[in-house]
């Protein structure tokens, strides 16, 4: 009877949660440009009309060409829409090829951090004490820490030793290990309110085990914060991400919208297209993260509940 009482809560919790969603302008464009944007992701490599690993195109001569719709008549070739490099990449190919790797790199390196930071967060919040003490030093020592410099470092070291698969999975660890801090902190204040609240002091005094506690009551009423962080963290390890290969630190062995501008950048004087296609897309990847991180915090804030 209990447990069917709980269920029927959350139910409802959850439909209120998804009204006030779908009430969100903001929520709901970020989601269907996710959409959008993963859609590509997943056929671009599919759909591409020019092999971005070949050099066909320096082969045929048809190198530094502008988006070749601007020619007049307007919109009548659509041959290389997004123009040419200077290396014979046909820039639309490029980017429907490489946007899985930044949503992969992003999404792997969130849920990465994401896990340490919920790991943290209730270690911490929970026991209190001397593990706080210890626990908050460490996160705060990740938060001055310069995390950047050493990214860069890493990325020179070791990226170019390593296969494709083994680069993905470096980059969504190394920006994970610097992405969690502040998260870990917003969730150990979360983790305080909740064990403060008097139904957490009703469990203790029957006498629940602390894993029921944790993970019954205190981790459930975290998550809808857990939640509006990862869609925030994604799009901020995407853009990490971008600058390590716009720097010039990417492994060379996976192509990403960060390498594309990297190889272009000495000619973006003349070859303004090949910086404005990857960047409008990297734009568009970290508003979406962000709208949808937006609308599901009107969604699932607290105090906007009915």
């Amino acid at each position: 009877m209990v447990s069917e009482t709980v269920r029927r809560k959350s139910a409802s919790q959850f439909a209120v949660a998804l009204r006030r969603f779908r009430k969100s302008k903001a929520g709901l464009v970020g989601l269907g440009m996710l959409v959008f944007m993963c859609v590509l992701a997943a056929i671009g490599p599919r759909i591409a009309p020019y092999n971005v690993n070949s050099n066909n195109l320096l082969l045929q001569g048809d190198t530094d060409i502008p988006p070749t719709w601007l020619k007049p008549p307007l919109f009548h070739d659509w041959a290389f829409p997004f123009g040419t490099t200077v290396g014979g990449l046909d820039v639309f190919s490029g980017v429907l090829v490489s946007l899985h790797v930044d949503i992969i790199i992003g999404v792997g390196a969130a849920l990465f951090a994401m896990a340490l930071a919920i790991l943290v967060g209730l270690v911490s919040g929970f026991y209190g004490r001397v593990v706080d003490t210890v626990l908050m030093r460490v996160t705060e020592l990740f938060i001055v820490f310069p995390a950047l410099l050493f990214l860069l470092l890493l990325s020179r070291l070791l990226a170019g030793r390593l296969s494709g698969v083994e680069t993905l999975l470096f980059y969504i660890i190394i920006i994970g290990v610097f992405s969690w801090a502040t998260n870990a902190r917003l969730i150990r204040g979360e983790v305080l309110r909740v064990k403060s609240l008097e139904f957490i002091e009703s469990e203790k005094a029957l006498g629940a085990s602390t894993t029921r506690i944790v993970f019954r009551h205190i981790l459930p009423n975290v998550l809808a914060q857990v939640v509006v962080l990862t869609s925030f963290t994604v799009a901020t390890s995407i853009l990490t991400e971008v600058a390590l290969f716009f720097l010039g630190f990417g492994s060379g062995n996976i192509l990403s919208l960060g390498e594309i501008m990297y190889l272009n950048f000495p000619y973006m004087d003349v070859e303004w297209w090949a910086e404005l296609f990857p960047g409008l897309s990297v734009v568009i990847l970290v508003l979406a993260f962000n709208l949808l991180g937006d609308g599901l915090s009107d969604a699932l804030n607290p105090k906007l509940r009915e």
